[in-house]
């Protein structure tokens, strides 16, 4: 895990688990930004309109401002390697939750950083993301196994960038969708 946390935070977008959708997603975050971003397990808690978004290969430098504290751990699941624990810190800030499913279709949704649960079960980074309606989020939730064992992954990077998600899902051929309901302006 380690050395994914250490090339995403320099600006070199890598992908854990052999995800070639999440990589992908986070070369376009990485044009669109030019700042990390990383791959989560994300946990949908409807009942306080929130995405928990987990993993063990969140960057130290997340927002392009300075690196963010952490503490070195083994990794979650098997308690070998190195992994580390990021602590976020700046909330309040907008992120973007994507990822390219089905080979053919991008979804996105946005939210904001509100917290960093602290928590000992699951990967060691966590951080919460505010959602206007985590139940549409979670039922229409689109990942399909039988082209991509990841679908259960998204990508999240800081800022609002769903309108250029959409402008290069065009550009590409791509379906692109909103998971949820589309409510970046009203944030």
């Amino acid at each position: 895990c380690s050395k994914f946390i250490l090339m995403n935070s320099e600006g070199i977008p890598t992908a854990c688990e052999r995800d070639v959708f999440s990589l992908f997603t986070m070369f376009i975050f990485k044009y669109l930004s030019d700042l990390p971003s990383f791959i989560s397990d994300p946990v949908i808690n409807t009942s306080e309109n929130t995405v928990i978004h987990i993993h063990c290969v969140a960057p130290i430098k997340f927002d392009g401002e300075e690196m963010y504290p952490y503490i070195i751990r083994s990794h979650a699941e098997d308690g070998k390697g190195v992994s580390l624990e990021v602590k976020y810190n700046r909330f309040g800030k907008v992120i973007t939750t994507a990822n390219l499913v089905d080979g053919g279709k991008m979804v996105a949704f946005l939210g904001e950083l509100i917290n960093v649960p602290q928590i000992n079960r699951g990967c060691r980074t966590k951080i919460e993301q505010k959602v206007r309606n985590a139940r549409s989020i979670l039922y229409g939730w689109h990942g399909s196994k039988e082209v991509s064992p990841f679908g259960l992954h998204r990508v999240v990077a800081v800022g609002d960038w769903i309108d250029e998600l959409e402008e290069i899902s065009r550009l590409l051929g791509l379906d692109f969708e909103y998971e949820g309901r589309r409510w970046h302006h009203e944030l």
